[in-house]
């Protein structure tokens, strides 16, 4: 007999209020005074389900946006719904997440369920979060049937909830905070306007590669790297960023489907019955111009002695790690790390003539990564994919990194980037790789090894899961 739940759940009723104090003037100057009316408006949008999720009707949101529902019926351990929504500020005030309420499992319920609402990087939503005015954030929600069930449980049809309270920031307040953006992986493009003119700190991380879980055993995508440095910009001017998201991870899954790279550059690769592959992770990059970084080729600049491009659109990159490797119980292989000024190789045979096999190699600052077999190289902007089975993708980065493929392979990193001379202070960090210690000037490509690995986005640490971008404020 199969165990069924039923569960409809109500999930992100958005209560938006915001207190307004009354404004008085009296103005002895003879002139006209054009006051731009100030507009409230917090609400849910675009709706995109998890592609391996259970099958359930798409999730809807109401009329006044402020409530999305769904039902899913998951009918055997491993089953799960995940899906994801907008929250967007479309109104020229800043809010500020005030009171959250999420239901609580208890008994059988908290035996049998996973119930988890998160950013969409699988970061805390937390009291006090900072949604500008212009921005969104995107929310994931998800419930399982666990997997590792041993005894029958019949359990009751559910409802669920999680409700959010944003209110308008006081920015008179001691905990308004005005100096610190933070931009999480959404896949797609986050446009900054530069609120002050002065020197700005930015810091990004890469996105890990997909993963392997099979047997109970992990099998890791290469780590996202760290770049940072500071530049001076100015009032009213636009930076465009664009955060990475991790390759498409594999769960016991030996089957035919495309494994996604992650969004900015992340290659893509295809699983078989005896083969499990997974997608590199993608880049995070800040950039004068918009793109994705694989569209900005050509705003890399001028080729600085056969070692940097000088780019003064392209401020700074962090790569993504490549994907890992599983072969019929015979060979397991990690994914390459990010760079750092050179990506790392993907586990595995070496990658030469000899071998009609091999890992993928990491990307560097003047070209991509090379691949095993005839596969097509990283590239600028993208890792390697292959659209077939046996391949692991590589990362993207500045340039990508290249695709292992067969028995003994995974993808390549792809490298950072900190080569626009207008950034000072400036430095990458990536796990296990090649230092630039020994190069002969090592300015523009600075590279320090670490072994720090963290999901929180941490500076000198090289990151799991999504990518992450922060924006600083430092002064004039």
């Amino acid at each position: 007999m199969r165990r069924q739940y039923k569960l409809i759940i109500v999930v992100l009723i958005l209560f938006l209020s915001v207190g307004f104090a009354y404004l008085t003037a009296n103005l002895d100057i003879t002139g006209t005074i054009a006051f731009r009316e100030n507009t409230w408006d917090v609400h849910l949008d675009n709706i995109v389900v998890e592609e391996d999720s259970t099958d359930a009707p798409i999730p809807t949101i109401n009329n006044s946006k402020d409530t999305v529902t769904f039902t899913v019926s998951l009918t055997r351990p491993g089953d799960y719904y995940e899906f994801y929504v907008d929250v967007v500020n479309a109104g020229t005030m800043d809010a500020t997440l005030d009171s959250t309420m999420k239901t609580t499992l208890t008994g059988n319920y908290l035996t049998n369920l996973n119930y988890d609402v998160t950013y969409f990087s699988d970061r805390t939503i937390t009291n006090g979060d900072l949604l500008r005015a212009g921005q969104k954030e995107r929310i994931k929600i998800r419930v399982e049937y666990k997997y590792d069930l041993n005894s029958y449980t019949q359990l009751s049809d559910l409802n669920l909830f999680f409700k959010v309270n944003y209110v308008k920031t006081d920015t008179h307040s001691s905990t308004y905070n005005s100096k610190v953006w933070n931009f999480d992986s959404k896949g797609e493009e986050d446009t900054f306007v530069v609120p002050k003119t002065g020197t700005y700190k930015l810091e990004v991380w890469g996105a890990q590669g997909g993963s392997i879980s099979y047997n109970s055993i992990d099998y890791l995508g290469g780590y996202g790297g760290y770049s940072v440095g500071t530049i001076n910009l100015t009032k009213d001017s636009s930076v465009f960023v664009n955060v990475g998201s991790s390759g498409r991870n594999s769960y016991n899954q030996f089957l035919y489907d495309v494994f996604q790279g992650g969004y900015n550059g992340g290659g893509t690769s295809q699983s078989s019955y005896n083969d499990i592959r997974t997608g590199g992770g993608g880049a995070t990059h800040i950039a004068l111009v918009s793109g994705v970084l694989k569209d900005l080729s050509s705003y890399k600049g001028t080729l600085i002695s056969n070692t940097y491009y000088s780019s003064t659109n392209i401020i700074i990159v962090a790569g993504g790690g490549g994907g890992a490797g599983y072969h019929l119980n015979t060979s397991i292989r990690n994914g390459g790390s990010a760079g750092g000024y050179i990506g790392s190789d993907g586990d595995g045979l070496p990658n030469d003539a000899s071998y009609d096999m091999g890992k993928g190699l990491g990307g560097s600052q003047t070209t991509g990564g090379k691949s095993a077999r005839d596969l097509t190289n990283g590239k600028f902007g993208v890792g390697c994919s292959y659209g077939s089975p046996n391949a692991s993708a590589g990362g993207g980065g500045l340039y990508g990194g290249g695709c292992g493929y067969s028995t003994a392979s995974a993808g390549g990193g792809g490298s950072g980037y900190i080569g626009n001379t207008n950034l000072t202070n400036k430095i990458m960090y990536c796990y296990n790789c090649q230092s630039s210690e020994n190069e002969a000037d090592e300015t523009h490509i600075k590279t320090r090894s670490t072994t720090n690995v963290s999901d929180t986005p941490t500076s000198n640490y090289a990151k799991t899961g999504h990518g992450y971008a922060r924006i600083t404020y430092v002064g004039n």
